[in-house]
């Protein structure tokens, strides 16, 4: 059934937890359950969201001594699969924050010449291409937090630049369909004004507000009317 969301502002925020102890389910994926929780419904209203975790390049593995009780899940891969529930239910995001720390050791890495060179470069494809399907989404902010000062990801500029101008050229189309229907509902308006007979529709008419008051324009039509 969910919970009502009363408070937090619609905006909530996610960390990725470490698979420790012996990549335990339980310990994996709050977000789906959150959205459990909350149900369908409720996770229409965030506005807000941010998640954030580590990036990693090499396969964990229980045999290897790095591995054991250290390896957090993979950013990038938790993204991939959050990004499919997103679409369906966060129909109202509008404003997406990741931020993403690369693993604290590389070892194992993979040696496919087709690898991402840096923790960062995983989240590319989700970036450039994944994300367009928030249809929502109107702002993108992406921190690299492998510093004390968080500073935006360069790996995500394109990506954000496209959201920016998604948002404004969104804006400008609608401003144009509100500017096209406003003139033809004035075509279809009687010309001049009702009350008062001047160029100029009802709702604007300034006598509506003054007639009691110094008149305005409707005391001087007035008094033209009366020589």
């Amino acid at each position: 059934m969910g919970m009502k969301l009363l408070y937090g502002g619609n905006s909530y925020s996610f960390s990725m937890r470490s698979l420790y102890p012996h990549n335990n389910p339980s310990h994996q994926h709050a977000f789906l359950r959150f959205i459990n929780t909350i149900g369908p419904p409720n996770a229409t209203i965030i506005k807000n969201l941010t998640l954030s975790g580590t990036l990693t390049l090499h396969e964990c593995r229980t045999d290897n001594e790095n591995c054991k009780n250290r390896c957090e899940d993979n950013f990038a891969r938790s993204l991939d699969l959050y990004l499919q529930f997103m679409k369906k239910f966060f129909t109202g995001l509008e404003t997406l924050t990741l931020i993403a720390r690369p693993e604290w050791h590389v070892q194992d890495r993979l040696e496919d010449p087709d690898d991402p060179l840096t923790p960062f470069e995983t989240l590319r494809p989700i970036l450039d291409y994944q994300l367009q399907g928030l249809s929502s989404l109107k702002k993108l902010q992406v921190f690299d937090a492998s510093e004390t000062v968080r500073l935006p990801l360069d790996v995500a500029k394109s990506a954000i630049e496209w959201f920016d101008q998604r948002t404004q050229r969104r804006a400008f189309e609608w401003n144009q369909h509100v500017s096209k229907l406003t003139s033809e509902r004035a075509k279809d308006s009687p010309s001049g004004c009702s009350f008062c007979g001047e160029d100029h529709i009802l709702a604007e008419c300034w006598s509506l507000c003054n007639f009691y008051g110094d008149f305005s324009h409707f005391q001087e039509g007035y008094i033209k009317a009366e020589d």
